[in-house]
C-alpha cells in the first residue's frame, strides 16, 4: 500500500517526524469484513478474509502483526 501523511497538519507533521525517527515503525488497519469464513474459536488454520472495506490505517508503534511496517 502507498500512503501519505497531510504535513499541513500539526498531527500530520509529527507523525511523519516520529516515522523518520524511528520512534513509529508499523501500521495497524481498521476494516469491516464484507465477505470471509465464519469464525471458529477451535480453528488450527488461518481464518480467509476474502472480501474488506478498508477504513483507515494508522502508523504505530507496536502492530498486531510484525510483518506490518512502514518503509520511509
Amino acid at each position: 500500500m502507498r500512503g501519505q501523511f497531510n504535513l499541513e497538519t500539526q498531527r500530520g507533521q509529527e507523525a511523519w517526524s516520529d516515522v523518520k525517527m524511528q520512534a513509529v515503525t508499523g501500521l495497524s488497519i481498521g476494516y469491516y469484513e464484507v465477505k470471509a469464513d465464519p469464525w471458529d474459536f477451535g480453528a488450527t488454520e488461518p481464518r480467509k478474509l476474502i472480501e474488506l472495506d478498508l477504513r483507515e490505517v494508522s502508523p504505530v508503534t507496536f502492530p498486531a502483526l510484525r510483518e506490518a511496517q512502514i518503509d520511509a
